[in-house]
């Protein structure tokens, strides 16, 4: 940012420019060459496309993990693997048809395409702040062990998943059936090889968490004055919807499906035996 910032050049020809786009102005006004301004464009444009590639995988397993255990709509559909070529296909396609899907909004309506994308930045630093205060929250107690300690492990033995009964009786849910697994019984939480320790550790924390409500707190408000339906931030209405769907979803069928997450039962030795190495 501050880089850019100094090569702004004139903030009028940037704000004003015919591309549409303010960085390819930047690029241009920096070196005055329309080539150049497009090699520089299309570097940014690579990076892009790889930053999505690895978005898109990232977000495309962990929705393939959360429909294994049942945790979202549709499981069963979302959850299978191509035998062939060992990729949650379904999942991925569903990832991208969802993103590719969101951007149609922007024909209709550029605020409200402005709103949904903000939802990143409320959605991201939500999801950076809870594992933060938690973990502040639990050096603050003193829970988490030395590096090396060996957490507890225990089988759960159940090869398939039984069908689980409706609080109201008439209906039955059945989850997706899986091969023998485990899970990690409330595993206590260990140091790693990397970390701040003692008190600068919990300054270390709390300043984030205090830096990521700070970001929250401002992403929400209306970036201009006087405030209008067009200029108006809507993401907290978008983020508290998406809280509300996805607490409703839990409570009407999340929590009667759902098992925590599952580790395939073959993983289980390697875990242990990296264990005991560590504890060595």
């Amino acid at each position: 940012m501050t880089t850019v910032l100094f090569c702004l050049g004139d903030p009028d020809s940037v704000l004003d420019t015919n591309t549409g786009f303010p960085f390819i102005q930047i690029f241009y006004n920096s070196v005055s060459s329309v080539p150049g301004a497009v090699a520089m464009g299309a570097i940014v444009l690579t990076l892009t496309w790889a930053c999505a590639t690895g978005i898109t995988t990232a977000a495309s397993r962990m929705t393939w993990s959360f429909a294994r255990d049942n945790g979202t709509p549709f499981s069963s559909f979302l959850s299978k693997v191509d035998p062939r070529t060992r990729v949650p296909i379904v999942a991925v396609g569903v990832v991208a048809s969802l993103a590719a899907l969101l951007t149609l909004i922007y024909i209709g309506s550029s605020t409200a395409f402005n709103d949904v994308i903000s939802l990143t930045i409320t959605g991201f630093y939500g999801s950076y702040f809870l594992p933060c205060a938690l973990l502040l929250y639990h050096r603050i107690k003193g829970h988490v062990l030395p590096h090396g300690t060996a957490p507890e492990i225990r089988d759960q033995s159940s090869p398939t998943s039984p069908e689980i009964q409706d609080t109201t009786g008439k209906a039955k849910i059945k989850p997706v059936p899986f091969s023998e697994e485990v899970e990690i019984a409330q595993a206590p939480l260990v140091w790693g090889p990397w970390r701040i320790p003692g008190l600068l550790g919990i300054i270390n924390n709390a300043y984030a968490c205090i830096y990521m409500i700070f970001v929250i707190f401002w992403s929400v408000w209306p970036p201009v004055t006087p405030v209008t339906a067009s200029t108006m931030n809507y993401s907290v209405v978008v983020t508290g919807g998406v809280m509300i769907v996805s607490g409703i979803w839990y409570y009407v069928r999340g929590s009667k499906a759902y098992r925590g997450p599952l580790i395939d039962k073959d993983v289980v030795p390697v875990m242990r035996r990296d264990v005991s190495v560590m504890a060595i």
